[in-house]
C-alpha cells in the first residue's frame, strides 16, 4: 500500500520519479541528498500530502479503507514498527492511534517484540519501584 500511496502523491502533485523511493524510506535511512530533497519539498507540502491521502481515504468504500490500514500495518510490521515516510503520512490521515493498535495486535498475535512498541516498559518498571519504595519507607516508620 506504501507503494500505491507513493504513486497517487507523485501522480497528484506532478512530481519527479526519483522522489519515489524518498516516500519509501525512513527519514533515518536517507541520505544527505535526500535529505536535502526531502525537507525542500515534503516538509513544506507535508499538510497538502496529507489532504491528497486523507481525501482518497475518505473517498474510499469500506473494504478499500479496510486494506489501506491493513497494508499500512503490514508495512510498519516488516520494517519491525518503523514508518517509512509514506506510512506516516497515511498515519496522520487515516489516525495514528488506530494503526498503532493494529499494529500492537499484530505484534501480539505473531508473538515478536518490537522496541518502538515497547519503550514506555522501564519507566513503568520505575515508577512501580519507587512506589513500592516509598511503601515500605513509610509503613517501617
Amino acid at each position: 500500500m506504501s507503494t500505491e500511496m507513493a504513486r497517487l502523491v507523485i501522480k497528484e502533485m506532478s512530481l519527479k520519479e526519483e522522489i519515489y523511493d524518498i516516500l519509501l524510506k525512513n527519514i533515518k535511512e536517507l541520505d544527505r541528498e535526500e535529505k536535502r530533497e526531502y525537507y525542500k519539498f515534503f516538509h513544506n507540502n507535508k499538510r497538502t500530502i496529507r489532504k491528497i491521502i486523507s481525501g482518497y481515504y475518505k473517498d474510499a468504500p469500506l473494504p478499500l479503507k479496510y486494506r489501506i490500514v491493513t497494508h499500512t500495518v503490514d508495512s510498519m510490521f516488516q520494517k519491525q514498527g518503523n514508518p517509512d515516510i509514506v506510512d506516516s503520512i497515511v498515519m496522520d490521515a487515516v489516525g495514528r492511534m488506530l494503526i498503532y493498535k493494529r499494529l500492537k495486535e499484530k505484534v501480539e498475535d505473531e508473538g515478536v517484540k518490537f522496541a518502538s512498541l515497547n519503550s514506555f516498559h522501564g519507566t513503568y518498571y520505575l515508577v512501580i519501584l519507587v512506589m513500592v519504595a516509598m511503601f515500605f519507607y513509610f509503613r517501617a516508620a
